[in-house]
């Protein structure tokens, strides 16, 4: 269960004598093994507090991937998982840069950060008083300073800004369509709160643009090859329809590269036997419904109209791509010859159009080769077909 932090937590910890507690308990190891060790040298050294230092330096360690520089923030376990990724957040502020700009849910302050360093002017705004304490701290850590308020995200306080709302999702019992309702606030009282103004929506990429009419453009955001979210964009902000950006960090780990593709762009390819290369569209492209236009953009043509992925002589700069060894109509026992024909031990599979269990089939198959290969199991018309590939990371 995660701690709930109260702002007389907050307080202590944004002190200097929770910095010096929040220090002495850093070099605790807090693993399974440890943790009871940990949590008797935390009491000991920090008192009564120790539950909410110990939370704290867990959260820290576990934002350092996710947000930068968070490394003096303070956290809760449900805001963190919520917040979006630095460079995601950084993405959605440069489209709002020189604007009045409102977070209606700012809750620690994550898109905050990214939106005051864009904004002409920028207000954020929570109704849990522990998070919106927690948000002064952290936008005083990150160098900018938006106005923070204490507000109801449903009770308007501003006018003419740009709202920017990420309603917090309930739990849906593991299903992967979201409806309106499953959100807190739910995504139609916003609408109709903030109806007439500028409004951009972060909410989970599987919910269906049908059921969020006001919504002009919806964008699919993916960061390093994981769909991270959806974001919806009101009439006034909106320039195409369906949109999917993705953002990839680079080799180097110091920068994240970036590139779009919209609706607008053309969609017309054809549909053939396998070229000399498999590519499999990243995750957001697939959501976004631009699998023909990506292919168009890149001179692919599609394996079968109704799957997602794509052939070609050539693959996209900097994707990881398979480059095909063989192919032929699948079946257990013939997969399993074609493994033994090109010595695989180790083997990828990746499936498509078919109801085949990855990790089932690896085990029935018993690969015991001395290389290594990727499969790819889909459907081309009514032919279930499998292809045997060598992946491959192309120059970007």
């Amino acid at each position: 269960m995660p701690y709930a932090f109260s702002p007389d937590d907050v307080a202590f910890l944004a002190s200097a004598e929770g910095e010096k507690a929040i220090a002495a308990c850093d070099g605790l190891a807090l693993t399974d093994a440890s943790w009871l060790s940990d949590v008797t040298t935390a009491r000991r050294v920090v008192g009564d507090r120790y539950a909410a230092v110990l939370e704290t330096v867990l959260l820290r360690r576990k934002a350092v991937s996710k947000l930068d520089g968070s490394g003096s923030w303070l956290l809760t376990a449900d805001a963190l998982q919520q917040a979006s990724a630095s460079p995601v957040a950084r993405h959605r502020a440069e489209r709002l840069a020189g604007r009045d700009v409102h977070d209606v849910t700012c809750s620690i302050g994550a898109d905050l950060v990214a939106l005051a360093g864009t904004a002409a002017r920028c207000v954020g705004s929570d109704l849990d008083p522990a998070r919106l304490a927690m948000a002064r701290h952290n936008v005083t850590a990150a160098g900018v300073a938006p106005a923070l308020v204490r507000a109801d995200a449903l009770a308007p306080v501003t006018r003419g800004a740009v709202v920017v709302a990420d309603p917090a999702r309930r739990d849906s019992s593991g299903r992967r369509a979201w409806k309106p309702g499953d959100f807190v606030p739910p995504l139609d009282e916003v609408a109709s709160v903030y109806a007439g103004r500028d409004l951009v929506v972060k909410c989970a990429p599987g919910l269906d643009p049908s059921v969020v009419p006001w919504a002009r453009e919806v964008e699919l955001v993916s960061l390093d090859g994981q769909v991270r979210e959806s974001c919806l964009w009101s009439e006034g902000l909106a320039t195409t329809r369906r949109r999917a950006t993705v953002l990839r960090s680079d080799e180097a780990g110091t920068g994240v590269m970036r590139w779009t593709i919209t609706d607008d762009e053309p969609d017309d390819i054809g549909v053939g036997e396998p070229g000399e290369w498999i590519v499999d569209p990243d995750g957001a492209v697939v959501r976004a419904g631009l699998v023909r236009h990506y292919g168009a953009r890149h001179g692919l043509w599609q394996l079968d109209e109704r799957i997602a992925y794509l052939t070609g002589d050539e693959p996209p700069p900097g994707v990881r791509a398979f480059r095909v060894l063989e192919f032929g109509r699948y079946s257990e026992k013939e997969l399993a010859a074609m493994l033994r024909r090109h010595d695989v031990g180790r083997v990828e599979i990746l499936v498509r159009g078919l109801d085949v269990d990855p990790n089932t089939l690896r085990r029935r198959l018993k690969p015991s080769g001395a290389g290594e290969a990727s499969v790819v199991l889909t459907r081309i018309g009514r032919r279930p077909t499998a292809l045997l590939c060598r992946a491959e990371r192309v120059p970007a």
